[in-house]
């Protein structure tokens, strides 16, 4: 093996370990580039001085040009599903700064089905609470829980017509007439005289 292909292999090595923390970190391993940039500038060189200066100009330039065409089409032209991604976790940043702008703990919240990231800026990294897990302890305690849902009706058990609990909304955002994003209600065990 030549002498000249090591850094090249080196890099192809650095490359395939990039993959894998990413794979399994998600994080870049960016104490890496610096050495990977040195190396690619290497191989540069030598290739222009192989095939010549200004075929890897012209190479490089049209490499640059489809990247920021794709670019340009992924971020401009794709299908509005990012769209929808992007507002929804606009929705989640509004909704936990609304809330934190309230009497309301946020490290007092169980949540049931609210998203990540309304947990993220809200700064808690509590896990979704089992509905029946949360009639179990209801039932067992006076005190009132706050419960955080985007989608009550998905739990009949807790804020149905029939349901054993009595429920109050204490909080909601964005503010009526606006459908909800989520919605906080301070539970308890229904009694025969119940009042919050």
């Amino acid at each position: 093996m030549k002498s000249s292909h090591l850094p090249l292999l080196f890099l192809l090595f650095g490359l395939m370990l990039s993959l894998y923390t990413l794979r399994i970190t998600s994080k870049p391993p960016l104490h890496t580039w610096p050495a990977a940039a040195l190396l690619a500038g290497r191989e540069m060189s030598s290739l222009a001085h192989r095939i010549g200066i200004l075929r890897v100009a012209w190479s490089t330039a049209m490499l640059c040009l489809l990247l920021l065409g794709f670019t340009y089409r992924n971020y401009h032209m794709m299908p509005d599903k990012r769209d929808r991604v992007a507002l929804y976790s606009m929705a989640a940043r509004d909704t936990a700064l609304a809330l934190r702008e309230t009497s309301l703990d946020p490290n007092q919240l169980r949540h049931l089905d609210t998203p990540v990231t309304f947990q993220m800026h809200l700064g808690t990294h509590h896990i979704w609470a089992d509905p029946k897990a949360l009639l179990r302890a209801l039932a067992e305690t006076d005190e009132a829980m706050l419960i955080a849902v985007e989608n009550p009706e998905r739990f009949p058990d807790l804020f149905g017509e029939h349901a054993k609990i009595s429920s109050r909304e204490v909080h909601r955002w964005p503010l009526a007439p606006e459908p909800p994003f989520v919605r906080i209600f301070s539970l308890r065990r229904a009694t025969a005289a119940s009042s919050f």
